[in-house]
């Protein structure tokens, strides 16, 4: 009995749990329809008022919690007593297919309204000759990306100032600006190649004039790398010595006690020894070998070491190029 109840309990907690869910998205939901419905009302009272431009946002709003046929509506009439016809049309044409998809009467106003609108859009259009196209070449209009695919394309816009930017890397941004007020007239505007970034020129060299180091300083230099290197090389020799007593060793287990005859048959032991006297034998070989070259390395170092004061000149050679910058010492020592 207590094991059922304890199912029966786990089973209502998962039940509320995902009941809990759907609960809040409605809270949510029901949260957010109350402040499209404050925006709408608020927005309607600024229109009586011919209060335009700050009822528009809040139809815009309302709209953007709350989507319905009636605030687009409202919206595209707001836009177009305040003077934005591409916007208006816009509003009515999305009011008109989303009343078509619920077959809404408001559907024929809707599209009605877009057509008599049509006349009175203005239009713009920016031209980029291929010949003027670089690498990464974008350009913005008040801020918004104009895709490659409308350029040379007439599209409505807003009457008013415009500002456009063509940008690209390693180019200079070039800006300018258009009026675009006449009624039912297309605007163009043509982009013209941008120009390369200026590379900076090359810094002057600096020279340092040169100076005498004390006597002896880069001698003694090199022989202690000599001794560095000798000591290296006898430490080879060395490792050399061992690993080739190693193998001598082995290869005398090898042949004791029979583990080997004179055919090279060997047994297990046997076969064991010769491997490891082989291994010992490569590393006495490669040993000898870097030792030797060490050895060396480290008597022409130190034999060939100068005694008499040398002289050290040192250039600055600022580096400067596009998009970077270092310096460069040149030294002779």
């Amino acid at each position: 009995m207590l094991v059922a109840s304890r199912k029966f309990f786990g089973m209502a907690l998962v039940l509320a749990a995902c009941a809990a869910v759907p609960g809040v998205a409605s809270a949510q939901s029901a949260q957010d329809k109350a402040a499209a419905d404050v925006l709408f009302q608020q927005g309607k009272k600024l229109m009586l008022d011919n209060k335009f431009s700050d009822a528009c946002p809040k139809f815009a709003e309302s709209l953007r919690l709350d989507t319905g046929l009636g605030t687009m509506l409202w919206l595209a009439d707001c836009y177009e007593r305040s003077g934005k016809t591409a916007s208006a049309w816009g509003q009515f044409q999305e009011a008109a297919e989303t009343a078509a998809k619920t077959k809404d009467a408001r559907e024929k106003v809707a599209r009605e309204r877009s057509k008599q609108l049509e006349p009175r859009l203005v239009k713009l259009q920016v031209v980029v000759a291929e010949s003027n196209v670089v690498p990464g070449l974008e350009v913005r209009r008040d801020g918004s990306l104009i895709g490659k695919p409308l350029w040379g394309t007439a599209v409505p816009i807003d009457p008013g100032s415009h500002e456009l930017v063509a940008t690209a890397p390693g180019f200079k941004t070039w800006e300018g600006s258009i009026d675009a007020s006449a009624v039912g007239k297309t605007a163009t505007v043509t982009i013209p190649k941008l120009t390369p970034d200026e590379a900076p020129k090359d810094a002057p060299v600096v020279v340092v004039a040169p100076k005498e180091l004390p006597k002896g300083d880069r001698g003694n230099m090199q022989r202690t790398i000599g001794l560095v290197a000798g000591g290296v090389g006898v430490v080879g020799v060395g490792l050399g010595v061992v690993f080739g007593l190693s193998a001598k060793s082995k290869l005398a287990d090898s042949n004791a006690n029979g583990h080997c005859q004179p055919n090279n048959h060997c047994d297990e032991i046997g076969f064991q020894s010769r491997s490891d006297s082989k291994d010992a034998a490569t590393l006495s070989t490669v040993a000898f070998a870097v030792g030797g070259v060490a050895l060396a390395a480290g008597a022409v170092l130190y034999f060939t070491a100068p005694k008499g004061p040398q002289k050290a000149g040192l250039q600055l050679v600022p580096q400067v190029g596009r998009g970077a910058g270092g310096l460069d010492i040149l030294g002779r020592f």
